[in-house]
């Protein structure tokens, strides 16, 4: 299965052209641009994510990028760029409305400080779901939750 790549990477829009955005015909070229290799792909089969605690989080993570992001339900694979998933590349507030809503839904701390050096190194969905995942795990361990 084949991970998006970035409409910008693509050549279907100029990348740093966050006015473009402003604009609905220019958004639902970037959305359904997104859409149609996902189509093309078919759904993220459950296996791929491993296990039920991961497939738990990836799930929690799509609702809430849909509410905050997207306006609709997709499903992304675990190697889907975290850049193009929560919508950093466009550089809008309903990312950081995501991320609160995903700090508060796992109470982890999602702070700058925080997510600034998890970001430099080009995370995938997968990798985001693993980082929630991780910063969830300890409290468990230590029996405070």
């Amino acid at each position: 299965m084949k991970p998006l790549e970035s409409p910008t990477q693509r050549g279907d829009l100029s990348p740093h052209r966050w006015y473009h955005f402003l604009i609905a015909p220019r958004w639902n070229r970037y959305f359904n641009s997104l859409k149609r290799p996902m189509q093309d792909r078919g759904p993220v089969r459950a296996e791929t994510w491993g296990d039920a605690e991961r497939l738990t989080i990836a799930y929690s993570i799509e609702a809430i990028l849909e509410d905050c992001c997207w306006g609709e339900r997709l499903h992304f694979h675990p190697d889907d760029p975290w850049r193009v998933v929560g919508e950093c590349e466009i550089g809008d507030l309903s990312e950081f409305e995501a991320l609160m809503d995903i700090e508060k839904k796992f109470a982890v701390d999602l702070s700058a400080e925080v997510l600034q050096p998890f970001f430099a190194k080009e995370p995938t969905f997968g990798d985001f779901v693993d980082f929630i995942r991780e910063k969830t795990a300890f409290p468990k361990i230590r029996g405070l939750v």
